[in-house]
């Protein structure tokens, strides 16, 4: 069976994974602009993509100064921000934007719950975007704040890399679709993206979790356990991702804001996707417990026959153990020690008791 110091070594990293490491310095009062998370970077870097139908341009990785400024136009912006963690870049933001203290606090603490929040100016979503680690066969995340403005979309994420690309392609074909619409389409790629990617990451897992099944079968051992583990380790990790996520899509459709009022069909099928993700994720989450529970029946009969087999081994040997020690004691008149055969009809006695003690036990099915 596995070890328990192995079971209580997965949980420790289970909670850790749940809970990022924070800096060591707290907020002294709720807005302060204090970094929380392990990704810590000097500069922001900013790409920004305009565009109408018939035009698009871009400006990529420029650093966050004091002459960075997005003036308002009628062009529809996509601006990515890419690192949280420098105080004075995210104040430069802050201000640029006209952020709430709230808001930016929210977006540099990258342990904030996904949700979704409308603004006087602006409605904001904090989600996480997820990327799987094949080497390690893990589930990572960073957190994904969007800010949206009348004819501007902001996006902050912690680290470079994302899983945006697809956007970025149709943007620079002239005929595409996400060029001939408004804001709320935009809003709807974004959104769109991390649910593929929820989905593509959930393929990998149930295809792990479905090899388990022949594991199980073929070879259950301790390292079946600790797969098993892992893969129960990541479900619990998308579902506290997913689940939120789920109920900031339902606000959102609840309050209907102006920049999504058009796609609204867009959103209501988005919502349909990522409650699909979220109960597939439930359902792999009974049948990796469902597994677990069957590793642990097949231990558990694998010791009760060992322990069977040294029983029957013991009850056999008991009787022969008895005869041998009769005889072997320092007594000395034992009339069957003088007898010309003694010896023979020691031993027929002793695999007459042991045939005996074999017979019944395999009568019953012990054997």
């Amino acid at each position: 069976m596995l070890d328990s110091s192995v079971i209580t070594k997965l949980g420790v990293k289970t909670v850790a994974r749940f809970y990022k490491k924070r800096t060591e310095t707290l907020r002294k009062h709720p807005g302060e602009m204090v970094y929380i998370g392990n990704n810590l970077k000097n500069e922001s870097k900013i790409d920004k993509i305009t565009y109408t139908p018939e035009k698009m341009t871009g400006r990529i990785h420029s650093l966050v100064d004091e002459t960075t400024n997005f003036p308002e136009t009628e062009e529809i912006s996509w601006i990515n921000i890419e690192g949280v963690s420098d105080v004075k870049s995210m104040k430069i933001l802050k201000n640029r934007f006209n952020l709430n203290s709230l808001i930016i606090a929210d977006i540099m603490n990258t342990g904030t719950r996904p949700k979704y929040q409308s603004l006087e100016n602006n409605l904001f979503f904090s989600l996480k975007m997820l990327r799987y680690d094949q080497e390690k066969e893990r589930i990572l995340s960073e957190q994904l704040s969007i800010i949206v403005f009348k004819n501007t979309l902001v996006t902050f994420q912690e680290v470079p890399g994302d899983v945006f690309d697809p956007i970025r392609e149709n943007l620079m074909m002239k005929d595409s679709k996400i060029r001939s619409e408004k804001i709320g389409y935009l809003i709807h790629s974004i959104l769109d993206c991390l649910v593929d990617n929820y989905i593509s990451i959930l393929q990998l897992l149930a295809e792990r979790i479905e090899d388990m099944e022949e594991l199980l079968l073929d070879h259950p051992d301790e390292t079946v356990m600790e797969k098993l583990i892992s893969s129960k380790k990541d479900l619990l990790y998308l579902v506290k991702s997913i689940r939120p996520a789920r109920e900031a899509f339902k606000q959102l459709i609840n309050e209907k804001p102006t920049e999504i009022r058009n796609y609204m069909h867009y959103f209501n099928d988005l919502f349909s996707n990522i409650t699909h993700v979220y109960e597939t994720v439930e359902l792999y989450k009974e049948l990796t417990t469902e597994q677990m529970n069957t590793y642990n029946s097949y231990m558990n009969n694998r010791l009760n026959d060992i322990m069977r087999f040294l029983t029957v081994f013991s009850v056999i040997f008991l009787p022969l153990t008895l005869v041998a020690g009769i005889y072997g004691t320092n007594f000395e008149f034992i009339p069957e020690l003088h007898l010309r055969f003694g010896y023979l009809y020691f031993w027929i006695i002793m695999l007459t008791l042991a045939g005996l003690m074999i017979y019944i036990f395999k009568k019953k099915k012990w054997m």
